[in-house]
This record gives structure tokens, C-alpha cells and sequence, in this order.
């Protein structure tokens, strides 16, 4: 079957995005702030924090501050376990998104628990046995730092393999014209392009870089590739390349380094106050583990609507380096417009919406961009 050019909005499924997008935000915030935050406060306010730290404490000293964490992120992840089901699960199949089994969501959702827990239990150890530095919040921020810089490394050789099965992408003709797009971009290092078996889990298209160094590839989703012109995907390889040129990732992680001293240098002030509250009976108190997560949740939830702003601003930046490069603003709008129908994204959110919790901007900007640019 042909693939529609160019693409237009199909005004039922506008109807429908208006209420999976709404739906969706509160769900989010349901469980990524509302549950996670007064899961904490309440272990806080009822000292379980204390209680946990006791009973741990006849446990080999090494195993006590992993075990605590350990058991902290089960409880937060227990009481966010029944929306997660919901939300990733039922709710993206009413909605005819989701290609998961029951068991496939699961296998999924351990294993990002699994990639969760080693992060989490690594850096709160790491944060707990740094309160006893004089100027701790200095030497946290700088090892923060070095840990995302690793993890930024290890994300797409590692991570994406645990998750995605991976194919040859046939179009040859179309293979060689995106590695010539490329070169011509002087980005050489690039020198497969392959194809993400997202089908399987569902129907939302995307693509990114994978690899290291001369082994970098494209990684086209094959919802991306079965369902958008060659014209399209290259508009979509053009704005990923546009981050790759502008090194949006390495952006991204200065940001967030120059975002964590302050923030944890107020968290520092704060447990000091906070010692004699709930049950924490000094500065580096291991039943002070609850607090600090939730000072830096809070601090993070404070800083989402400057680094969403920050966010959209590279997002169109990397949109106006491909209406330069690949130069095709036609497709770009049809992209876009099929983008959002095959996700179900609001094309045109509340302003108040689009502030605090995308990190992407409006599909109705996005539009208007290309529209302006072929204009000139």
C-alpha cells in the first residue's frame, strides 16, 4: 500500500490526541511527582527511615547503605507500579499504541527496573558516603558530572541493545543517500544505517544515533521506515544530525553540571537544618537517605520548566539545521503532521502546558517554521 503524500492532519485522530495527551500529562504527574514525592514525605513522617536503618544495622557495614537504597527505590516502585501498568500498559492500548504483550511489557519494565536499581543504588551510595567530605556537594557534583558523561557513552552500545532488536535497512539506494547526507554534513564517522524493530512493542516512530566513535550508525525505528516517505525520514535524519553537528548532547551535560552544584549545595543547608526531624539524628545519618531524594526530586521538579525551555530551544534549532541542510520543508511539515497523528500528540498544547512539561515544541511551531523557511 502506497504511502500517503504529503500528509495531513486526520481531524478524528486530533480529537483523539487532545484526550490521550491530557490524559497522559496527569498520569505523569500522578506518578512522577504526586507518588513519588508523598511516597517519600510518608516514610519521612512515619520514620520508616529509621526503622529500616535498624534493622539493617546487624548487616556487614558494606552491605548496609546498598541494601537501605535498595530497599527505598522497591517501595517508591511498588506504590508507582499500578499506574505504571496502567499508563504503560492498558492505557496505551485503548488508545491502539501499544503492540505489547502482557508478558513483553514486563520482561520491559524489569529490565528497566533492573538498569534503574544499578544506577540509583550506585549513585546514592556514592552520595551517602560523600556527606563525610568536607565541602561534599563540590566532589558530588564533579563525580555527578563523570557519571553522565559514562552513561551518555554506554547509552546506545549497552542500553538500547538490552532493550531492541536490531535488522539491515533494505532500501540500499536510500542507505547510500543518507551516508552521502551525512559525509556531505562532515560527519564521516557514520557508517551503517540499520533498522530498530520497535513494531513489537509499538506503533510510535523515531530514530537516533548509535555506536562509538568510526562504528557509529542510524538507527531508523521500523514504524519510521514502513510508514513515512524516503523524503520524510531524511528530514528526520536531518534534524538528529543537526544535534550530533551542534553537540546538543555534550550542551545538555554542561547544563546539567553547572544545574547541580547549586542544587546540591542548598540540599547541603537543608539537611543540615533538618537534623532532629524525622528521625535523623545527625549530618550523614543513613536515615537522612529519604530526605536528600526528596530534596533532589523537588529540585528537579523546580528546574523542569527552565531545562524544558532550554530543551525545546535545541529541538529547534536541530528542525531549522535540517530545513538548511536537507532542505525540504514540505516534507518536514508532512513529517511532522504524521508524527503526530501516529503518536497522538497534541499539535497544538495550552501554552501554560507546553512551558512546564514539554521538552519539544509545539507540532503547530514546528509547522510554522518550515512554512516561514520556504517562504524565504
Amino acid at each position: 500500500m502506497p504511502i500517503k503524500y504529503p500528509y495531513e492532519f486526520d481531524p478524528k485522530k486530533r480529537n483523539m490526541a487532545k484526550l490521550y495527551s491530557r490524559q497522559r500529562l496527569l498520569m505523569g504527574i500522578a506518578n512522577g511527582i504526586i507518588i513519588e514525592l508523598l511516597t517519600l514525605l510518608l516514610i519521612l513522617l512515619f520514620q520508616a527511615n529509621v526503622f529500616l536503618k535498624e534493622a539493617l544495622s546487624p548487616l556487614p557495614t558494606l552491605l548496609v547503605v546498598p541494601l537501605y537504597a535498595f530497599f527505598l527505590m522497591t517501595i517508591m516502585n511498588l506504590a508507582k507500579l499500578p499506574l505504571s501498568f496502567y499508563a504503560g500498559y492498558v492505557f496505551e492500548h485503548k488508545y491502539g499504541l501499544s503492540n505489547y504483550t502482557i508478558r513483553g511489557w514486563f520482561k520491559d519494565y524489569m529490565k528497566r527496573q533492573l538498569i534503574g536499581y544499578i544506577i540509583g543504588i550506585i549513585t546514592l551510595t556514592a552520595f551517602f558516603y560523600l556527606w563525610s567530605v568536607s565541602s561534599w556537594w563540590l566532589v558530588a557534583g564533579v563525580l555527578y558530572t563523570l557519571f553522565s558523561v559514562f552513561l551518555n557513552y554506554i547509552y546506545p552500545v549497552v542500553l538500547v541493545p538490552f532493550f531492541y532488536k536490531f535488522g539491515p535497512y533494505r532500501n540500499q539506494r536510500h542507505k547510500k543517500k543518507l551516508l552521502a547526507l551525512c559525509r556531505m554534513l562532515g560527519v564521516s564517522e557514520i557508517k551503517d544505517v540499520i533498522v530498530v524493530k520497535e513494531s513489537e512493542k509499538s506503533k510510535k516512530p523515531n530514530a537516533f544515533f548509535t555506536g562509538f566513535g568510526n562504528t557509529k550508525k542510524i538507527a531508523l525505528f521500523d514504524t519510521l521506515t514502513n510508514n513515512f516517505t524516503e523524503d520524510e525520514i531524511e528530514t528526520v535524519i536531518g534534524h538528529e544530525l543537526g544535534h550530533y553537528v551542534n553537540h546538543d548532547i555534550w550542551r545538555s551535560i554542561a547544563v546539567d553540571a553547572i544545574k547541580i552544584f547549586p542544587v546540591l549545595f542548598i540540599i547541603d543547608k537543608i539537611m543540615h537544618s533538618s537534623v532532629n526531624y524525622f528521625g535523623i539524628a545527625y549530618f550523614g545519618d543513613l536515615a537522612a537517605l529519604p530526605l536528600f531524594m526528596l530534596l533532589f526530586s523537588v529540585a528537579e521538579l523546580i528546574a523542569m520548566p527552565l531545562a524544558n525551555t532550554y530543551s525545546r530551544r535545541r529541538e529547534a534549532e536541530a528542525d531549522l539545521f535540517a530545513l538548511n541542510t536537507v532542505q525540504k520543508a514540505k516534507a518536514q511539515v508532512s513529517t511532522e503532521k504524521r508524527l503526530a497523528d501516529l503518536s497522538l500528540g497534541d499539535h497544538r498544547p495550552h501554552p501554560i502546558i507546553e512551558a512546564l512539561f514539554h521538552t519539544h515544541p509545539a507540532t503547530w511551531r514546528r509547522i510554522k517554521m518550515a512554512r516561514e523557511w520556504k517562504k524565504k
